[in-house]
């Protein structure tokens, strides 16, 4: 193989690993890995264990989430209740106050959001990001 060869075949592995490599955030990048999306998967785990019936507060969500363990939710759940995007605490729905919809019942979403878009959670565990007008939609 020629010096040219190798370079554009070095070049062909590097481009794509420096594309992936930036300093986004990584909630908005992801958001399957943020805190609201633990926050939906554990108050899934609260809903589907009790039939389908949401907790009727915060503290009982949170004495739920307490008798697991500790690795489900990193040790750390008041932390977990805050947004890593916008260091805000989350809004969550419990009880009545839960919010249906398009893909079912809302549970939670991100107080100020970034950038005019919102991280919001389903009760299934799902999280999409949406934007104002989504959320003018809940209140």
């Amino acid at each position: 193989m020629n010096r040219l060869t190798s370079l554009f075949c070095l070049l062909l592995l590097i481009i794509p690993a420096a594309a992936g490599c930036g300093s986004g955030d990584s909630a908005s990048s992801n958001p399957n890995g943020s805190n609201i999306a633990k926050l939906a998967r554990l108050y899934s785990l609260v809903y589907n264990s009790s039939r389908g019936v949401p907790p009727a507060d915060e503290q009982a969500f949170r004495t739920f989430v307490d008798g697991l363990p500790k690795e489900d939710f990193d040790g750390n759940l008041d932390k977990l209740f805050v947004s890593d995007r916008d260091g805000q605490p989350y809004v969550m729905y419990y009880g009545k106050d839960i919010k249906q919809g398009p893909y079912g019942m809302i549970v939670g979403h991100e107080a100020t959001g970034v950038d005019g878009r919102y991280l919001l959670c389903y009760a299934d565990g799902m999280v999409e990001e949406v934007g104002q007008d989504a959320i003018d939609a809940l209140k």
